[in-house]
């Protein structure tokens, strides 16, 4: 013991004191919780007394020579150590081993504490490693998820989103149905074996119908308050999906329309003269003034008019005007002009028919009249509910009108359609994007029977289907999708009542950033 003690005191002599104060206190309270303890307590309690009196003397002493100019030798440090010495006899051999055995740990928590090269703290190897000069990267969080149609929705991670946006511009499509794993294994061979053998007799592939090729849509929902990242990401995605259009060698846009929810009908001639370079852009500036588009929204959305124009893509005006639309908000639908009115709605009657549909009342109750304020659809804060109602709507049938036109003009050339329009009308997809199939088809039907009140075509009919509407969501958060905590909302319709028209808020999550763990919910796979 006195050898670890002479070990310690060279090794730091200016932390002697606190450590000598500490092998006293405990060398004292084990002799006096033994002796409180034995048959003969009192007197020891009181001889003990004066022995920690006479050693409190002797360690302040020892205390004023360690802060003056002291010049230890081994003799000296063996005289220390010999001032406890007095302390640990016991009358009782059981005490003896007991004291000695717990003043050698306490001997030996301090040798390893004047060990460490600083005398004030135990210096433990940090269990913090500093991020930038750390050979261990934090894995990062997936950008892009796509919404499983499970109950409730689930996400799943794209591992390659550059994949997915190539065969969205090739014109893929979105399965909305529930993505099932059907792998061979050891429970379904058989299964497979016979069923398969026998649907494959039954319908061989070569005389299977032939689905006639239809258009695509790409609905990309901006936040309510975009910002130029968002901008940014935007025209990434669609610059990944035009360059999925390929023949041959070169790129092929001809057949490529880009439409924006902000720019009212009567801009479409100027965005025409502009995608041919027969107008310049601050013409095209002014012009989207004169229709009372913002500043903020021009300068927001130069970037993509000036990609649009490079990439030779055909921009399509999807808003109705806006004097009609404030028409709509101080008196209904009735107040806007019959032929302007026709303009927007091309589909009368599955435009009312929709209304009494329990999905889409379903959708008014929990997204559609639940408009940010930052919308540009509610600036006029009516207090008209049917109107207000009455106005999206229109903004809804307007856009999906100039899409279904566009595309319908092009069906044999299996046209890709992106549009960019605010969150809260592609979220839940029955706004814009839920609309497109119903007036496609209407037109596709008017066009094959010249009719003047052409019935719409039935479920085996059918040339376009939900899944050729694809929705992606561009860097939402949680007040985006009507959340009430700090994730995601994925669905609509959680009730008994309600669980037969759920409704899943978009087809894909697209971010520019790892998003927050705390935002994502639901993650499969992850």
């Amino acid at each position: 013991m006195t050898s670890i003690m002479h070990q310690t005191v060279n090794r730091s002599r200016c932390s002697r004191v606190p450590a000598l104060r500490f092998v006293f206190s405990t060398v004292l309270l084990l002799q006096l919780q033994l002796h409180l303890s034995s048959t003969t307590y009192c007197d020891a309690f009181q001889s003990r007394i004066h022995s920690t009196l006479s050693i409190r003397r002797q360690e302040t002493k020892l205390e004023s020579q360690l802060h003056g100019n002291f010049d230890g030798t081994d003799e000296e440090d063996e005289t220390l150590i010999a001032m406890i010495a007095p302390a640990l006899p016991f009358q009782s051999a059981l005490s003896r081993r007991q004291v000695i055995a717990s003043t050698s740990t306490a001997v030996t928590a301090v040798s390893l504490m004047l060990s460490q090269q600083s005398a004030n703290a135990i210096d433990f190897p940090s269990i913090f490693v500093d991020k930038e000069n750390s050979p261990y990267q934090p894995s990062k969080r997936p950008l892009v998820y796509r919404i499983d149609s499970t109950i409730p929705p689930t996400l799943l991670p794209v591992s390659n989103p550059k994949l997915t946006l190539q065969q969205l511009g090739q014109g893929s499509g979105t399965d909305k149905n529930q993505i099932i794993i059907d792998t061979v294994n050891l429970n379904n061979i058989l299964n497979k074996i016979v069923f398969g053998t026998i649907r494959a007799v039954q319908k061989p592939s070569f005389l299977q119908p032939q689905v006639p090729s239809t258009p695509s849509f790409v609905c990309l929902g901006m936040p309510m308050v975009p910002a130029d990242t968002d901008v940014q990401l935007a025209q990434s995605l669609i610059t990944s999906m035009v360059g999925g259009q390929t023949k041959g060698q070169q790129q092929d846009t001809s057949n490529t329309a880009l439409g924006l929810a902000w720019a009212p009908y009567e801009t479409q001639t100027a965005l025409d003269e502009y995608a041919h370079n027969r107008m310049s852009l601050d013409d095209l500036i002014i012009t989207l003034q004169q229709a009372k588009v913002s500043p903020e929204t021009i300068q927001l959305y130069t970037p993509l008019l000036k990609y649009a124009a490079s990439a030779r893509l055909t921009l399509l005006a999807l808003a109705p005007s806006i004097l009609d639309v404030q028409s709509i908000l101080r008196g209904g639908l009735q107040a806007v002009d019959p032929d302007q009115r026709s303009k927007y709605v091309i589909d009368p009657n599955g435009f009312i028919k929709m209304t009494a549909d329990p999905a889409f009342q379903m959708y008014t109750d929990r997204s559609l009249l639940k408009q940010d304020e930052t919308a540009e659809t509610s600036t006029s804060k009516s207090n008209n509910m049917a109107n207000l109602f009455a106005a999206s709507i229109l903004i809804h049938e307007a856009a999906a009108t100039k899409m279904a036109q566009y595309a319908a003009s092009k069906t044999l050339l299996q046209p890709l359609v992106i549009m960019v329009a605010p969150m809260a009308d592609v979220r839940y997809q029955l706004g814009m994007n839920g609309r497109i199939p119903r007036i496609y088809n209407a037109l596709v039907a008017a066009q094959q029977q010249p009719a003047a009140s052409a019935d719409p075509l039935s479920a085996e009919q059918q040339l376009m289907t939900t899944d050729r509407v694809t929705t992606i969501l561009l860097n939402p958060n949680a007040n985006d999708t009507l959340s009430k905590s700090k994730r995601l909302r994925l669905e609509i319709g959680t009730g008994p009542e309600t669980l037969d028209y759920q409704q899943k808020i978009a087809d894909y999550l697209w971010f520019s950033e790892s998003p927050k763990v705390n935002l994502i919910p639901r993650l499969m796979n992850g």
